[in-house]
């Protein structure tokens, strides 16, 4: 997620080899640890400030999350008494550059601690007394000298929020509930954080392009564009008025100091109002009109009032304990409106922008339940599904092998098998079922399944039947319906087509399922186990559930399909995929790319699902001791991808785009395989990016043997096993002395492919030739489904031969 200023975030700390956090985290046998993401790292006055304020001695934080109504409650009171009085958009205005405009000046957090849903809070608390002004201010600089409380207090009230969530999710036996949870705790931390770049994309084929645009704007009243002039007047506006006004005041302020005569009573007066629409009074001079809007854009009055009344909430009495209540339990008003309103039809922007990660749900609530509901809905699902295509092609750097394609899956009362290559009558034991698309690298079969559907508003704020309903239809309906096609093919190593003919698929070895939304579902896709105990998907071979949002960011940040490959096996493995408990799928991409996901499966399992490979070893036994059993990933771990973000968008310095860390060792194989033409060259890279510590090391130890081998003239081999979470794999190393050729190499391998595959039950083999020069020379791969395969990585020169010694010449 993107945003100025950090995000909300919060770490329990292991501590005395138990978990800080306590009961509230995990019922486990095996800790959780609560890290940001980067090696495991915590720092804990960062990460726990707001809280900390709050706590009592001695008091745990279960113990303080319970404390929530008396927080929020004395929280409440106390900004209410001291605001009194006090201009709502002067206080708005001014926590605006506290908390919003301080971070983008740059600002850090340990010079100016700044919380946008601070910025939020105060604004549902005042929104909640009726009207900009109540009651008489006791100072007319009242709402200046409150920030640092303001600060405070909203702080305090966000942290005993997330803590709460925190607490509903661990705290019930229940998977619907905590489900419930998880989602709210993403609404309150990372709610309007989206890349704007990225949103626009979609929105604009939505809204802006194809016939049917014209349908929705003279529905909506606007068009794309006239969203698009609007935002940027309101955006441009607020910062030319605001710089302007600091460069007023500075301007003032010199001519006023710098003077010889006596300055007027006018020019004080002057002076005093430039510093007021600064430091005190902003509200106004920050505030804009629909008409003058509609001047600064370029569109009609009428478009510009339909635009910002979209976009905005409007004063109204009501309980602001009751207000912030439903603020923390996920329903902030603040989750489709930008601006504030008040009676005079004068506008305010807070933090967000208008539209950030809501256009689309904005604008489809207006659009009603009629006809133009139905075919905006297929409208949306065929956009949700060319995006969808279009980034995984970019992906994984092929076209997908079928795209809405129709096949035959087994009807009750058949199984899988019974739509064999060898079925006589496929429609008979077969229904024809819709898929939306494969992909096929290597020896691999990537099911996806396209969910365009929105989160209705009862359902983004758990209301129970719609929560629940919605998480079915989207999140379970997927899963099966990708998984349906990968036993297929699993079962019979190909599908029946609509047509009758038989899609050959025998070459695939490993399946893996995407689920891809169009609404971003925060941590639904990662809570493994309580979408399995809910009974959405199995917890083993779980989908990967991702939306096209966080799908869109991975395009831009893989560098290699095999990167992908890693990451998707991480994902969706029975073992890790409920290993990384998070708030945002970011989180775990930017986690994946500073320490790949990487963990140490299980030994007992690995032995006893491959019981022909070679037993794990003592230092594999040390690993999976010493890891914990699973890692909740709150914050931090984006301040990687948003500058890089920041600086595409045109909003900030040059910034370096995240790179995956690799082993250096590791990466002159990887760039072996990648750097051929060979088939299986994909998968081969993918496991050597997911080799374990002890794996590594011992990979280490044979490349340099075999380099010393080669050197030495002789030639050797050595086998490594990968038997894994990703299945039996195994690498074979040959040292390549100087006079040996390419056709001998190849053989030496093969009869090595064949050694491992029957003595270890190996359903792939990657081979690795070293030269004495210590690098590879030769590459190759095999697996169950395909043979044995070998290249050259190109810009390496063919093996070195030996040199025939001169003839020497005779003496006479």
């Amino acid at each position: 997620m993107s945003g100025f200023g950090p995000r909300l975030g919060l770490c329990a700390v292991p501590h005395n080899g138990t978990c800080w956090f306590g009961d509230l985290v995990t019922a486990n046998s095996r800790p959780t640890v609560y890290a940001n993401g980067l090696a495991g790292e915590v720092d804990l006055r960062r990460q726990m400030m707001a809280a900390s304020v709050s706590l009592k001695p001695g008091e745990t934080l279960p113990q303080f999350a319970a404390r929530r109504p008396q927080i929020v409650r004395e929280g409440v009171e106390k900004i209410i008494r001291r605001l009194q009085g006090v201009d709502a958009f002067d206080v708005l205005g001014l926590l605006r550059n506290r908390e919003i405009m301080a971070a983008r000046l740059g600002y850090t957090e340990e010079r100016t601690p700044a919380s946008p849903k601070t910025l939020e809070i105060v604004a549902t608390i005042l929104l909640a007394r009726g009207a900009r002004t109540v009651g008489a201010a006791a100072r007319d600089d009242e709402g200046q000298r409150a920030m640092e409380m303001l600060h405070i207090v909203g702080a305090e009230i966000a942290s005993v929020g997330v803590f709460s969530a925190l607490a509903d999710a661990q705290g019930t036996g229940d998977p619907w509930a905590r489900l419930g949870a998880a989602f709210r705790l993403a609404r309150i931390s990372i709610q309007n954080l989206h890349y704007r770049s990225i949103d626009d994309a979609v929105n604009r084929q939505l809204f802006g392009q194809g016939a049917f645009a014209g349908e929705l704007a003279q529905r909506l009243g606007f068009t794309w564009d006239d969203f698009e002039h609007v935002r940027t007047a309101i955006i441009d506006g607020y910062s030319t008025d605001l710089f302007d006004a600091f460069g007023a005041l500075a301007g003032g302020a010199r001519e006023f100091y710098e003077s010889s005569a006596v300055p007027t009573e006018e020019e004080r007066a002057r002076l005093r109002a430039l510093q007021a629409s600064v430091m005190t009074h902003p509200g106004s001079r920050a505030s804009f009109t629909a008409a003058e809007i509609a001047k600064r854009s370029g569109v009609t009055v009428e478009v510009a009032n339909k635009i910002v009344s979209l976009f905005s909430v409007r004063f109204d009495a009501t309980d602001p304990v009751d207000a912030v209540e439903s603020y923390l339990n996920g329903a902030s008003p603040f989750s489709y409106a930008a601006l504030v309103c008040d009676d005079q039809g004068n506008y305010l922007q807070l933090g967000l922008e208008i539209g950030d990660d809501n256009f689309r749900q904005i604008t489809e609530r207006s659009l009603g339940r009629d006809a133009i509901q139905g075919l905006y809905n297929n409208h949306r699902r065929d956009v949700t599904e060319a995006t969808a295509g279009n980034y995984l092609r970019r992906i994984l750097n092929v076209d997908p092998a079928a795209s809405a394609y129709y096949y035959y899956a087994e009807k009750a009362g058949f199984i899988s098998s019974d739509l064999g290559p060898t079925a006589v009558r496929p429609t008979t034991v077969g229904k024809e079922c819709e898929g939306d698309l494969l992909f096929l690298i290597d020896d691999v079969a990537i099911c996806v399944e396209v969910k365009g559907a929105s989160f209705s508003p009862s359902a983004r704020s758990t209301r129970p039947d719609y929560f629940k309903n919605e998480v079915e239809k989207t999140i379970g309906a997927g899963a099966h319906q990708a998984r349906r096609v990968a036993n297929l093919i699993r079962a019979n190593g190909g599908l029946w087509q609509r047509d009758r003919t038989w899609l050959n698929l025998s070459h695939v070895r490993e399946v893996r399922t995407i689920v891809v939304t169009l609404d971003d579902l925060g941590p639904l896709g990662s809570e493994i186990t309580d979408l399995a105990a809910a009974g959405v998907m199995p917890s083993e071979d779980p989908s990967w559930v991702v939306s096209t949002y966080d799908l869109a960011i991975i395009a831009d940040l893989i560098d290699d399909p095999s990167q992908f490959l890693l990451y998707l096996r991480r994902r969706t493995d029975a073992e890790s995929a409920d290993r990384w408990r998070v708030v945002d799928e970011l989180d775990l991409v930017m986690l994946f790319f500073h320490t790949a996901l990487e963990h140490q499966p299980e030994p007992a399992r690995i032995a006893a699902e491959y019981p022909h490979a070679p037993a794990p070893g003592s230092d594999e036994q040390m690993l999976w001791d010493q890891q914990p059993g699973s890692s909740r990933i709150h914050d931090y771990t984006t301040e990687m991808l948003n500058p890089w973000y920041e600086y595409k968008e045109g909003k900030g310095p040059e910034a370096a785009k995240p790179e995956l860390s690799v082993d250096p060792d590791a990466a002159i194989l990887v760039r072996a395989f990648t750097a051929s033409r060979l088939k299986g060259a994909t998968v081969a890279a993918a496991d050597l990016l997911g080799l374990t510590v002890a794996q590594r090391h011992t990979l280490r130890g044979l490349v340099g043997a075999a380099k010393g081998a080669a050197s030495s003239g002789r030639s050797r081999t050595w086998q490594l096993s990968l038997a894994g979470s990703s299945g039996a794999g195994a690498i074979v190393v040959c040292s390549v002395p100087q006079g040996i050729g390419v056709a001998a190499i190849e053989q030496q391998m093969r009869s090595e492919f064949e050694s491992a595959t029957l003595n270890w039950g190996c359903d792939r083999v990657l081979g690795i030739a070293i030269g004495s020069a210590g690098k590879p020379v030769l590459v190759g791969y095999k697996s169950t489904t395909m043979e044995g395969r070998f290249d050259r990585p190109r810009g390496v020169s063919s093996p070195p031969r030996a040199r025939k010694p001169k003839r020497q010449k005779k003496r006479h």
